[in-house]
């Protein structure tokens, strides 16, 4: 089947049946664009380092362990960190100041 005969088809449809497939084609569009950005756009950093901590702060690894917290530690990927109402924390990623 020619182009031409393709397009012939699809002038001969009615304009419901025309929109019909417009917006299932920007749907269709819309859906790849929007997976591609997700999947492109994941955190890609594995160990985080804290510059500096203030006050009540705690961290818990992936097992559940508690580990001591000072200035400058690296932490992983599944580290939970959890801070007091006192506290505060200031991490570095590693890539970005």
């Amino acid at each position: 089947m020619s182009l031409t005969n393709v397009f012939a088809k699809f002038s001969s449809l009615s304009t419901k049946k025309m929109i019909f497939i417009g917006a299932g084609a920007f749907a269709l569009v819309a859906a790849a664009v929007i997976g591609i950005v997700m999947a492109s756009s994941g955190y890609t950093a594995t160990t985080m380092r804290l510059l500096k901590i203030e006050g009540a702060v705690t961290l818990e690894n992936s097992k559940g362990e508690t580990k001591p917290v000072i200035d400058n530690i690296r932490f992983q990927s599944g580290d939970a960190l959890s801070t007091g109402t006192d506290g505060t924390v200031y991490a570095f990623d590693g890539e970005t100041a």
